[in-house]
């Protein structure tokens, strides 16, 4: 029995700690104290209220088991009512006098340790199917054991038949007969007992397959080793910001982490102009591309533009890229290439009134960002959770859900009424459409199952980013299959209407956030948090900020910091590699020195670009070893010293991103758990940010229906054996006899 104190005039720290399904295997002996006195409970009654962290599931447990008033001794067993569910609950004890009159409440804490194994193995162990295996080997003994026994009785057979062979004689037409029929039974068992050893040998294959062991004697497997095996292997892990689970369990993720992202725009437009055919702008972050790379060029408009690829040493544009409206393009830099131009054409339908259009839709993204969640439009250095600013925190938000994303519950049909192409409502007979915006939470895919809609009816899907501005439209033949969509690129929300005479309604609506065959209804089940945290989470390269939950708290492991010069810091002029030629290099030693010396990747920065400078005299850029080095052109000043440098940086605000030599910790307040629920056989999971991160977990996985498969397989065995070996066995048992008697007439 365990034994802790719990104050009723104080928050405690004490609490009790258990692991899921625990039922009657522990007791907690709780003594009640009040100014760290134990209370009397003399004529008093207490109950236990207890709820999950973040939610209102919980329970009550009335007249707990006072085992000693005086000494305020109060007995809770652990049953499986209090460990049913994983997770952090806020317990409460009431204590109520004679009167009934509530007199003193204490608080303290109960965390329930995930035990998935309990789930998956509890519902194999109640099954036979897997007994079948050690059946199969007692079975085999038995026919063995059985073959055995006939041995001497054929024997005696055939001494008794010795004895009567002058009887026999008249018999021995009848007797060849039945020797051909024994000699045909004869090569059936023979032929059935080679099925039973080549299917015992797929069962042993199967059951080594199943966990993976090479020293498994044989199939004398014992269940719980098989359990054991299960264990290291009933929870799958995932990674990305858009992902798709199969064969979930319901339940809750496992060891859930959230990791930063910091994404840099290269297309800064600085100059714009007005031609006679096209309006555009030219880029002013040429240097930040890098040959060989891939790039991704985006268009999030509903009009297609051009990309002009340049050619460094000559100055003239050699190529165009051409990217269709709502999508985008991958490109690989070639040598002395740059990417310099985002034209729209007025011949597609650009105007000189679109340019800030252009201008806040059109950027180029580092790598190939195919099937992947292409982020709202942003200028230089964004980083996520940044866009979702509340106060002085910034918001992360993710989400899982069920099969079906759509809550019909929450929306109006609106009859006679459909979409236009710029949003607004018109109207018609024989259309219907959703009232507001249906949230798809960024996914990229979706299949719509409208039900009973009839043949040839039409749907209009208008796509929109996550500020409600409008994307463009899809337009889908809407028939009695399920309706496979894919979005328009940012898409966050859609607005859905439908032609289908006579069928206005919705509560049989589904909405899959991925492409799929088979749509049938099930009910909306989703679960999100929203995070509030000090600081966006950041990357440089691979080095990525982390969000975790460790003993009862959330915290974040920071790798990586953004910095913004202001002009007023203390530089000075380098005196490791000074100035010289057209070139000025200065050095900063502030950012506390927690620096991690440069590498490839991990410095960004808006308007220098990083590279190692200790050998380059002559170039501009910047750079990272015991402080930051800086080196650019003298003519871009207006005095080439320290001064001029500082008053280029008020004009020219400059950010960097940069790795951190020391990790530093920040403590999550008001938040205890950042794993999300699961569902049964399939859960979606989100970031529902505008510039995503990623998340990385595992999910309680369905291994039972694998095992049960398993289990109908080694039942087809034992089908085998006791309904084709053991009879034909038997018989030939019999028909050894006449094999026997029939050598003894020859």
């Amino acid at each position: 029995m365990k034994e802790i104190f719990i104050n009723v005039d104080f928050f405690n720290s004490e609490g009790i700690k258990t692991i899921q399904g625990n039922n009657n295997a522990e007791t907690y002996k709780i003594c009640i104290l009040k100014s760290k006195v134990r209370l009397s409970l003399v004529g008093k009654t207490v109950k236990l209220g207890y709820v999950m962290a973040g939610t209102t599931k919980g329970d009550i447990i009335e007249d707990l088991n006072i085992t000693n008033a005086e000494q305020g001794e109060i007995t809770l067993p652990i049953t499986n009512k209090i460990s049913k569910k994983d997770g952090i609950y806020t317990c409460e004890l009431a204590i109520y006098g004679a009167d009934e009159f509530l007199e003193y409440t204490a608080t303290f804490g109960l965390t329930v340790q995930a035990n998935i194994f309990t789930k998956i193995a509890g519902e194999i162990a109640d099954t036979k199917d897997l007994t079948y295996i050690e059946s199969i080997l007692e079975e085999a003994k038995k026919v063995s054991r059985d073959l055995k026994t006939n041995i001497p009785v054929a024997t005696n057979l055939n001494i008794s038949l010795e004895s009567n062979i002058s009887n026999a004689r008249n018999i021995n037409t009848t007797l060849v007969d039945t020797t051909e029929k024994s000699k045909v039974a004869a090569t059936d068992a023979i032929e059935k007992k080679s099925q039973l050893e080549s299917s015992i040998t797929k069962a042993k294959e199967f059951i080594d397959g199943l966990d993976g062991s090479q020293d498994i004697p044989g199939m004398r497997m014992e269940l719980t080793e098989l359990q054991n095996g299960l264990k290291s292997n009933q929870a799958l892990s995932y990674e990305g910001s858009s992902i798709s689970a199969e064969n979930t369990l319901e339940g809750r993720t496992e060891g859930m982490k959230i990791k930063g992202r910091t994404l840099q725009n290269l297309f800064y437009a600085n100059q714009s102009l007005s031609l006679t055919t096209k309006i555009g702008w030219i880029n002013s972050n040429d240097y930040l591309q890098v040959v060989n790379e891939k790039y991704t060029l985006v268009n999030n408009t509903d009009l297609a533009i051009e990309y002009q690829i340049m050619n460094k040493d000559t100055g003239l544009y050699k190529n165009t890229i051409g990217v269709e409206g709502n999508s985008i393009v991958i490109y690989t830099l070639k040598e002395n290439e740059i990417i310099t131009r985002c034209e729209g054409l007025k011949k597609v339908g650009w105007t000189s009134n679109d340019l800030n259009k252009l201008k806040n839709t059109c950027y180029i993204l580092k790598g190939d960002w195919t099937d992947k969640p292409i982020p709202n439009f942003f200028e230089d250095i964004k980083s996520f959770g940044e866009a979702e600013q509340e106060g002085d925190k910034y918001k992360i938000s993710i989400l899982s859900t069920s099969s079906n994303i759509f809550d019909y519950s929450k929306f109006n049909v609106l009859s006679k009424k459909y979409y236009l192409e710029n949003g607004s409502l018109g109207d018609s007979n024989d259309w219907s459409a959703i009232e507001g915006f249906i949230d798809v939470f960024n996914f990229k895919n979706l299949t719509i199952n409208k039900g009973n809609v009839g043949d040839y009816g039409i749907a209009h899907i208008l796509c929109y980013n996550s500020t409600q501005n409008l994307l463009g439209k899809c337009v889908y033949i809407l028939n009695s299959k399920p309706l496979k969509i894919t979005l328009l690129p940012s898409t966050r929300f859609i607005k859905f209407c439908w032609r289908s005479v006579g069928n206005n309604v919705i509560t049989d609506m589904v909405i899959c956030p991925s492409h799929v065959d088979s749509l049938k209804f099930s009910p909306y089940k989703c679960d999100k948090k929203d995070i509030l945290i000090k600081e966006p989470l950041r990357s440089v390269s691979d080095v990525k900020d982390v969000m975790y939950e460790d003993n009862g708290q959330v915290k974040i492991d920071k790798y990586v910091k953004e910095y913004t010069f202001t002009g007023d810091e203390d530089i000075t002029i380098s005196v490791n590699k000074p100035s010289s030629g057209n070139y000025l290099r200065v050095f900063f030693q502030g950012l506390n020195n927690n620096l991690k010396q440069m590498q490839h990747g991990n410095l960004l920065c808006t308007t220098l670009p990083p590279k190692n400078l200790w050998n380059i005299p002559n170039e501009e850029g910047i750079s990272i070893t015991q402080g930051i080095d800086m080196q650019i052109l003298k003519s871009k000043l207006t005095s080439p010293d320290v001064q001029g440098f500082k008053a280029w940086l008020k004009a020219n605000p400059t950010t960097i991103v940069y790795q951190l030599a020391t990790p530093t910790i920040e403590i999550v307040e008001n938040c205890v758990d950042i794993d999300l629920d699961t569902y049964q056989e399939k859960t979606y999971f989100n970031i529902l940010n505008s510039l995503p991160g990623s998340l990385d977990f595992k999910v309680p996985s369905n291994l039972g229906s694998s095992l049960q498969n398993l289990a109908k397989e080694v039942n087809n065995i034992w089908d085998v054996i006791n309904n084709l070996l053991v009879p034909s066995i038997v018989k030939a048992n019999g028909n050894l006899a006449m094999l026997k008697l029939n050598n003894n007439l020859n």
